[in-house]
């Protein structure tokens, strides 16, 4: 099943991370990885922070609030997004070592924790345009198209 098959999937695909030469949308709050769309990650670990020589683990997670009841999670299947992130390893670190988990996911942030202290310092600090949207309360993203 897929885009050529005539059969359409309900969840829609959105790739989070770009391979680039420098870091862009990526920030550390203290313990957080906060990313924007389009972001792109040092080459360093995020399991243990030593150089990853280019490689990257694909991880895929689904956009939905994790602590919402099955009613949701039947409206996810219908309506709902699965953001796509590729993340440095290095050599030595197996993708079952990987221990992020995802605060917050939608179309304007991506908040994880678990990431490598020496990764997170790879990183720039948030700028304070990012810590508006990071602070935002779930009301507030749910329902900004009605109060902004």
């Amino acid at each position: 099943m897929g885009p050529w098959s005539g059969e359409s999937n309900a969840v829609i695909d959105k790739t989070y991370t770009q391979p680039c030469a420098s870091v862009r949308n990526a920030y550390r709050f203290g313990g957080e990885l906060v990313m924007q769309p389009g972001c792109s990650l040092p080459n360093v670990c995020v399991a243990c922070g030593r150089p990853a020589w280019g490689n990257l683990e694909k991880k895929e997670f689904p956009g939905i609030e994790y602590d919402l009841s099955s009613l949701f999670a039947i409206l996810y299947l219908i309506f709902g997004t699965n953001y796509i992130f590729q993340f440095p390893f290095c050599p030595n670190c197996e993708p079952d070592r990987f221990q992020l988990k995802p605060t917050r996911l939608d179309r304007h942030l991506a908040v994880f924790v678990g990431a490598a202290m020496r990764f997170l310092e790879a990183l720039p600090a948030m700028p304070d345009e990012v810590a508006s949207e990071r602070n935002l309360t779930w009301f507030h993203r749910k329902f900004r198209w009605l109060v902004w």
